[in-house]
């Protein structure tokens, strides 16, 4: 039972990890975005681009800011685990190497 426990801990910050890099990396590819549209905006003359460009800037802003909400969520969720984590660690150090555990020893003494 503690084996399939530290194993699910063990599985539970990576992928959690793994997550927050995806959505990270997903993050800087429409902050990359972004600026390229802001680019082309500026370089455009016709307005009606420019109200498309502003639009799709916009979403992509939008997408931006969920982004970094889901990312402080699984920070969120992160820290919990790292606490649940050193909570089960404090608890089987109690019981594995609490003194209710260990023989009473009677002194020895020399003849």
């Amino acid at each position: 039972m503690e084996k399939a426990n530290c194993q699910t801990a063990l599985k539970n910050p990576a992928q959690t990890l793994s997550n927050m890099k995806k959505s990270f990396e997903k993050m800087q590819g429409r902050i990359k975005n972004v600026q390229d549209l802001k680019t082309r905006i500026d370089s455009t003359d016709d307005i009606k681009a420019a109200a498309d460009l502003t639009a799709r800037m916009e979403a992509e802003t939008s997408a931006i800011s969920n982004a970094m909400g889901e990312l402080m969520v699984m920070l969120g969720i992160a820290e919990q685990q790292e606490l649940i984590r050193q909570e089960q660690e404090a608890q089987l150090y109690k019981r594995y190497f609490s003194t209710k555990n260990v023989p009473e020893l009677k002194p020895i003494t020399w003849r």
